[in-house]
């Protein structure tokens, strides 16, 4: 991949790290950083020794704008401390821990919401990365770990710097970046020609071989669970936060399926509904994944891999009520580099396939993807 494909890649609108954050849907109450532990930050949003959840959703509901392009980091500062400001919080206060009864002091000022913007918006980004790597492993089959390369990354991430291992390696379990707090470090989609020609676009040479990880014993002293943390790695950071995100929505699935009716559950199952983008759909190769426009709450379904799509962007949006046909969505397509027959004829093969998939009942289908967290 190219700098060039790769900063038009980081352009696109982070849809599945806006999902990420969305689906944090729990605010919870912590008063120590190991009270929320790994995984736990896929579905719970805390801010330690916050004790206000209406303040915890306003930070969480700022911080979903910005991941979604509407707020800049200064922005959120400058909200976040208005927030706290008039709540009360800002600066230095003395806040009761429930588990050990004793006074504890937090304290917050503008290098805490920098880090609280930093830590949050990385691994939502990091998500949504992950997410997007899934759906293109076929095409972009590995993945080069990449450092800011200047005297602020840690000596072992500098190690790691240029590591490039096929995408489901289980190096990348535990060392997806973010590594820590502050980290910086990023991966980067690697083809197989790119691979096999054994250099970075600037020259230096892939290292190819998964590095020896050493892990030292880390007591949680909220829990007094026990984990081996690998070195370089910041204790609760030793996990891949797109894939845990995977694993929630699976169990989410399975509690969200047992709550529908008997009609709605067996429609679910029929379409073949699963919490990651559906694939193979209608015997094709075709995959789905919904989105929902922040700013508007217009649900979208997007199509990838149908018949000749050839990078055409191609969506379903649901109408407000069904037109004369008795359809209760409309198909569109956007594409620079087709012809109008050939967009006609995609968007041909995108009805023939939802036909196949959910009748006219694009809507339902739309409403499913977003309940199973899709």
């Amino acid at each position: 991949m190219t700098p060039a494909e790769f900063a038009k890649l980081r352009s696109l609108p982070p849809a599945d790290a806006i999902a990420w954050m969305r689906g944090r849907g729990q605010l919870t109450e912590t008063y120590s950083w190991q009270d929320l532990w790994q995984r736990e930050h896929a579905q719970q949003f805390t801010v330690s020794r916050l004790a206000r959840v209406d303040l915890l959703d306003a930070l969480r509901d700022g911080l979903t704008k910005s991941v979604a392009g509407d707020l800049t980091r200064k922005d959120w500062m400058r909200d976040a401390e208005k927030l706290l400001a008039d709540a009360g919080w800002w600066g230095a206060k003395a806040v009761t821990d429930p588990v050990t009864g004793e006074k504890v002091m937090t304290r917050f000022d503008p290098a805490r919401l920098k880090l609280i913007y930093d830590t949050n918006t990385r691994q939502a980004y990091a998500a949504g990365q992950w997410q997007r790597i899934q759906r293109t492993k076929r095409a972009l089959p590995y993945l080069r770990y990449v450092t800011k390369r200047d005297d602020r990354v840690r000596p072992l991430h500098a190690l790691w710097d240029n590591v490039t291992l096929p995408v489901d390696d289980p190096f990348w379990q535990t060392h997806f970046p973010p590594n820590g707090y502050r980290c910086r470090c990023s991966v980067i989609q690697v083809t197989q020609a790119e691979y096999d020609r054994g250099n970075t676009p600037r020259g230096p040479a892939l290292k190819k071989q998964r590095p020896e990880v050493v892990t030292s014993e880390f007591v949680n002293r909220r829990t007094g669970e026990v984990t081996d943390v690998p070195a370089g790695i910041d204790p609760g950071f030793d996990f891949n936060v797109g894939d845990s995100r995977q694993a929630l929505l699976t169990n989410l699935v399975q509690r969200k399926l047992a709550s529908l009716s008997a009609p709605m559950r067996t429609a679910a199952q029929a379409a073949g509904l699963s919490p990651a983008p559906l694939r193979g759909l209608g015997g094709t190769a075709t995959t789905a994944t919904a989105w929902t426009d922040p700013k508007t709450g217009q649900v979208r379904v997007y199509l990838n891999d149908l018949p000749e799509q050839r990078g055409a962007k191609v969506w379903i949006e649901p109408l407000e009520r069904p037109d004369s046909s008795g359809a209760d969505y409309t198909v569109k397509v956007k594409a620079d580099n087709l012809t109008r027959v050939e967009v006609s004829n995609l968007a041909n093969a995108a009805e023939r396939f939802l036909g196949q998939l959910a009748g006219r009942r694009v809507k339902l289908l739309a409403e499913l993807l977003l309940l199973l967290g899709a």
